[in-house]
């Protein structure tokens, strides 16, 4: 039997799910700590998932999940930047640091954080650098570059982290224009002020 479809209550319980995820972490989380949070019962828990994992999983899921793509702003920079932003939004400080020991030690959290953050990020980068050569921003050979494409979501990840410091703006701006584009100076097209491409001195 499938279980009442109320909207209000399941986001009451994924909002204290991932609270409490942050505040005491993964084991110490439980389904009577969860639902006294929510202001429900153990049982109406107990009918949307079967157990602490199943919860946490579909919480992560929801929090973290975020579209495939991002609208293509007509420039390498502004398709960055406006990634970066979309991802320091799901990035939220206290829920990665209450996973942190569930990931050494949960095979399924750990595969569900990856795809949600990493695969999609990977996904969206190969996008956005696509879309540059298209432009004849960048050269076709800038796409085979994996490492790059990682910089940014590996330096989020350890600023929100290890760092325990904000994903505001101004940090991201910085890590795109600083960082990240003039890894990709290497394969600018010559032609590609012509084109659109702001380059990292132009931004400012």
């Amino acid at each position: 039997m499938g279980r009442t479809q109320d909207p209000d209550l399941d986001a009451a319980i994924g909002t204290a799910t991932l609270e409490l995820l942050g505040e005491i972490g993964f084991d110490r989380l439980s389904i009577a700590a969860v639902a006294t949070r929510a202001g429900t019962a153990r049982t109406s828990i107990y009918r949307r998932w079967p157990d602490k994992t199943s919860l946490v999983m579909a919480a992560i899921r929801e929090a973290l999940t975020g579209p495939d793509g991002i609208d293509d702003t007509g420039t390498l920079r502004g398709d960055l930047i406006v990634h970066a932003r979309a991802l320091a939004n799901r990035l939220e400080p206290g829920i990665l640091a209450g996973l942190l020991t569930a990931l050494r030690d949960n095979a399924d959290l750990g595969t569900l954080v990856r795809a949600s953050i990493v695969a999609r990020d990977q996904k969206i980068m190969v996008a956005v650098i696509s879309r540059a050569i298209t432009r004849g921003e960048l050269r076709p050979d800038a796409a085979a570059d994996d490492l790059v494409t990682t910089v940014a979501v590996s330096m989020m990840f350890a600023r929100t982290v290890l760092m325990d410091l904000a994903l505001d703006d101004e940090y991201v701006t910085q890590l795109i224009d600083r960082v990240v584009l003039p890894l990709y100076r290497p394969y600018a097209q010559v032609t590609s002020r012509r084109r659109g491409y702001t380059s990292p001195s132009q931004a400012s």
